[in-house]
């Protein structure tokens, strides 16, 4: 705790609280082991020291040892960023699902834009919901995704000297 006030800089002397133990880290330190990419994903969401997973830090001036007041903070810290829109959901899928900690929520005019696009979309294939699909439903809905690309694409480049011939490029094995 001593290096953490000791640094030069008042923006530096920050803690990064785990909320699941009680090490204490340096808000810097804990930032570039979760940024680490030297282990798996399980390992660098854990605290460095004893391994017990959180899946996020709180940033604090002060390090909270007293559990009440650990607790509140965690509280105070989840209600604060719960106001905040998740960037992930917004781009259609939180790989932190039940576990985020930012509101899942679209904007209401983000709401208004699509259902009017809705509205003037033609009626569009959906595959059946069931988790179970036969190999030439599966085959069809492959045709139907390289299609949608290759008409996006030709609508993107439309005078492109290659067209939808560098999509048919072969791939296989030539032995």
């Amino acid at each position: 705790m001593d290096r953490v006030y000791e640094k030069a800089l008042p923006e530096e002397r920050l803690f990064g609280i785990l909320p699941n133990c009680s090490h204490a880290y340096c808000l810097g330190c804990i930032r570039r082991w979760r940024r680490s990419r030297a282990f798996q994903s399980a390992v660098i969401k854990a605290c460095p020291e004893c391994r017990i997973p959180s899946s996020y830090y709180i940033p604090h001036k002060y390090w909270i040892s007293d559990v009440a007041e650990k607790e509140k903070l965690i509280r105070a810290f989840k209600a604060r960023t719960g106001k905040i829109r998740c960037k992930f959901f917004l781009r259609g899928h939180c790989p932190f699902r039940s576990e985020c900690i930012y509101l899942h929520e679209l904007p209401a005019s983000w709401l208004r834009r699509h259902r009017q696009r809705q509205l003037r979309m033609p009626a569009v294939f959906i595959p059946s919901s069931s988790d179970e699909s036969s190999d030439e439903e599966d085959e069809e809905l492959c045709v139907l995704e390289w299609a949608l690309t290759l008409a996006m694409l030709e609508t993107e480049f439309p005078h492109s000297i290659y067209g939808h011939e560098m999509l048919l490029i072969d791939f296989s094995d030539s032995d």
